[in-house]
């Protein structure tokens, strides 16, 4: 079998040598470059943000009392596919957020799966909610449509959502997630909460997007 070693010292180096290489190359990589792009929607009424709500609270409890969530009947404007955000407050506090913004559901599954997710994997906080918690849970969605690249905070509009990608990341941020409202803090905000440099916003590889928001929390109803 010696005869193999050189051979096998010789691949050895080659491989070292590509994996020192690509430490020096220049690596952008996105993840995804875009939100999906859907086209002009009316609004939603009331009772179709109601009806969201409801959907997002019947998952709620459904994992409170371990069954299945029951199914819903919706008008055919829940039925179109559009990037949403699930938000769930205890206490006030936001706890666990997920969202999807490409290979869009209908609204009405969204609502339903997002919740979902949000529970099984709250992104933003690394302490998934208690059972008891859950009890004291609310559910805030929102409806995000018009993504518009933006250049850095000066082209980013009030009360919008904000979507950045740096790398492999794809983070967002609502309205409401910033005391102060403005534009510079919700971006460092969502980095920070991205696991990225507070600043990295800046870097001219991060890709920056705002979206007109529809939102809607259990306590309108």
């Amino acid at each position: 079998m010696n005869y193999k070693l050189p051979a096998v010292k010789r691949y050895l180096v080659s491989v070292l040598a590509l994996l020192i290489l690509m430490m020096f190359l220049p690596f952008e990589a996105k993840s995804q470059e875009a939100p999906q792009i859907t086209g002009q929607l009316p609004a939603l009424t009331g009772p179709q943000k109601r009806t969201l709500s409801l959907i997002a609270r019947e998952a709620i409890d459904a994992t409170i009392e371990s069954r299945p969530s029951r199914e819903a009947t919706v008008d055919p404007r829940l039925m179109v596919p559009q990037a949403m955000v699930a938000s769930i407050y205890v206490d006030g506090k936001l706890r666990a957020r997920a969202w999807r913004l490409t290979d869009l559901q209908p609204l009405y599954l969204a609502a339903r799966d997002l919740t979902y997710l949000a529970l099984a994997s709250p992104k933003v906080s690394r302490i998934k909610i208690s059972q008891e918690e859950l009890l004291r849970a609310r559910v805030s969605l929102a409806v995000l449509s018009n993504f518009t690249p933006a250049k850095d905070e000066t082209e980013v509009p009030p009360r919008t959502a904000v979507v950045i990608y740096s790398g492999f990341t794809e983070w967002l941020g609502l309205p409401g997630d910033v005391a102060s409202g403005s534009a510079k803090d919700l971006l460092t905000y969502i980095c920070s909460q991205a696991g990225l440099r507070p600043m990295a916003w800046l870097l001219p590889q991060t890709i920056i997007y705002s979206a007109e928001v529809e939102g809607t929390t259990e306590s309108d109803f």
